[in-house]
């Protein structure tokens, strides 16, 4: 009898489907007449196709990639549809039905049908999970709670089509693409968010939102972690701004320094403020722009429309959101562009009318 305990597991679980003896089961799997006419050649690194190690796969199923692909060639799986995978997969195998998907998709990468992050139709889907020192609700009503999610979440407005208290959401995307939320508790004070993002055509739009979903889950960690509003706790908005800049990677705190000073250049009267768990500016009592510091760009807030219109031809290499306007550090600081940006918040701000002065209320 062979010594290979992952083979043996393959021999005796076709022996309990077909009630073929010992013998005769595993001749189907040695028999080198068995061995299908491959679909294509395969480069030998099936782990690098697939996306997951060998040693994960074979920690959780019995076997590793060599073996599966083997097994589900010689099915012909390669011309079956992804649910008739998983369902052969879980019926011949005992695999369960999370470690039956894995394999799924790791063999419809291996041969081909399908790119890493992409679904068996040709859409692309991204997922990004983050965990916070927060309680479950807490997390929850984050993304639920709309005058909450504006707060981090800008630059979108998303519909939520359906809520599962503290469990999911569905939310409907202005592109057209679905995004799943669900949340978890990770013990005393903390909570995971993982978000599932589907629809996208291309490779490349799907990696940018994969980075827009990080940008906005640090912001909603620095949201959630940051001190509480200086209306309340008195504390200076120059020193909060300070303290960002402080827990900022040497690198960033340099890009953002440079940015700060393109702004303060062009705005000489603006004040330091801090809101959003960001810096930003005000000039003339009113909120002028906020900006901040990610692990591959700047970004400035708020874009207008009407601001986006006049500079379009300047600003039509950097990407561009409903709201914000990323500077990429491997890229030069635009500082001529950067002043005319803020130029022209400037204007638009004075152009503006002012609120009406609140009546007092009389006594009576």
């Amino acid at each position: 009898m062979p010594a290979n305990k992952d083979f043996k597991r393959l021999v005796r679980a076709r022996m309990r489907k077909t009630g073929e003896s010992y013998t005769a089961a595993r001749a189907q799997f040695t028999s080198a007449k068995s061995l299908p006419a491959p679909l294509s050649i395969s480069p030998p690194d099936y782990a690098a196709l697939a996306g997951m190690s060998d040693a994960s796969v074979k920690a959780k199923t019995g076997c590793a990639w060599d073996r599966w692909v083997w097994v589900l060639d010689k099915a012909k799986a390669y011309e079956w549809g992804h649910a008739e995978i998983a369902s052969y997969i879980g019926k011949e195998y005992e695999v369960g039905p999370w470690w039956g998907q894995m394999l799924t998709v790791g063999y419809e990468r291996i041969k081909g049908l399908r790119q890493v992050g992409q679904g068996r139709h040709g859409g692309f889907t991204i997922t990004k999970s983050r965990t916070f020192p927060l309680p479950l609700a807490r997390l929850y009503r984050a993304f639920h709670d709309q005058k909450i999610r504006t707060r981090w979440l800008t630059g979108v407005e998303p519909r939520v089509t359906s809520a599962t208290t503290d469990k999911s959401l569905r939310i409907a995307w202005p592109d057209g693409s679905k995004v799943a939320v669900g949340f978890f508790g990770k013990g005393r004070g903390k909570s995971q968010v993982q978000v599932e993002q589907t629809g996208f055509a291309e490779k490349e739009s799907a990696a940018r939102m994969k980075e827009f979903w990080t940008e906005r889950l640090n912001a909603l960690a620095t949201l959630e972690e940051a001190p509480a509003s200086p209306r309340t706790t008195g504390q200076d908005p120059a020193a909060q701004v300070r303290a960002y800049f402080a827990a900022l990677p040497p690198d960033t705190r340099k890009r953002l320094e440079s940015l700060r000073d393109a702004i303060r250049s062009a705005a000489p009267g603006a004040v330091d403020a801090f809101g959003y768990g960001i810096p930003a500016f005000r000039v003339d009592g009113l909120p002028l722009l906020w900006y901040a510091g990610w692990k591959r760009h700047t970004s400035m807030y708020p874009m207008s429309a009407a601001m986006k219109r006049a500079h379009a031809a300047a600003s039509r290499q950097y990407e561009i959101s409903k709201g914000t306007i990323r500077f990429p550090h491997a890229e030069v600081l635009p500082v001529g562009l950067v002043k005319q940006l803020v130029k022209a918040r400037i204007a638009e701000l004075r152009k503006s009318p002012k609120p009406a002065p609140r009546r007092a209320r009389r006594l009576s």
